[in-house]
């Protein structure tokens, strides 16, 4: 009887450990449950920080896929039938393109083959004419001479219409490109930039890319010679 007593007794400890087990265990799985629906819920860190990494690793690979479509497009600020190292998407009256301008020239300078698409910002209203003119530049093969003029001056900025190809020597130049900037084709040709811009998920300027997405480091001259001569 002692016998069965004990083993009754044993089997009640067994019992009464199992049912606080399995609370303990429901009560652990809520917690954890409710936590993570916390961590992920819209507008935590969480899910911020994942919605950003996959948005990036998207549009890195909309990069990849578009490249050889980008870097003809691009024009190049480079001489040389080469497609471009790296691609700058910028805009005439982004301050922060036209601070870096001098690190991109002194990279073509090096060697460092950089082609641009323009992203004119509605908010910059002078941009969008800007990058017209910039296009008809490519046209008659001034396009690096008028970009650093559109970067490195601001006198264009008051121009109704910016067209300043009173830059360009022969006079040839100028009345060529002049008959170049009100085409339909030039219209086309900047909707190609900016749709292929916004393909790839950019918002702003300036945004650099390579062919296997956006490049993430300090465009110094540096980093992009790095990106050159890696390939």
């Amino acid at each position: 009887m002692f016998a069965n007593h004990l083993n009754n007794r044993n089997s009640e400890e067994m019992r009464s450990r199992l049912k606080t087990f399995g609370f303990l265990d429901i009560a652990t799985a809520v917690v954890l449950v409710s936590a993570l629906a916390v961590a992920v819920r819209p507008g935590s860190s969480l899910y911020m920080s994942t919605s950003e990494w996959w948005t990036a690793r998207r549009n890195d690979r909309a990069v990849a896929e578009r490249w050889d479509k980008m870097s003809g497009l691009a024009q190049k600020l480079y001489v040389g039938s080469e497609r471009p190292d790296i691609i700058e998407i910028s805009d005439y009256e982004c301050p922060f393109c036209r601070e870096l301008s001098v690190v991109v020239d002194s990279a073509v300078r090096s060697g460092v083959k950089v082609g641009l698409l323009h992203f004119p910002l509605p908010r910059h209203l002078a941009s969008k004419p800007a990058a017209r003119a910039a296009i008809c530049a490519d046209k008659v093969g001034k396009f690096p001479e008028l970009h650093h003029f559109l970067m490195s001056s601001d006198t264009w900025q008051s121009l109704k219409e910016a067209t300043p190809f009173g830059v360009f020597k022969p006079v040839a130049e100028q009345r060529e490109a002049q008959a170049c900037y009100g085409a339909t084709e030039v219209d086309n040709i900047l909707a190609d930039h900016i749709s292929m811009a916004e393909g790839i998920g950019v918002a702003g300027t300036p945004t650099f890319v390579t062919r296997h997405g956006k490049f993430t480091k300090k465009p110094s001259l540096e980093n992009l010679r790095a990106v050159a001569t890696a390939k």
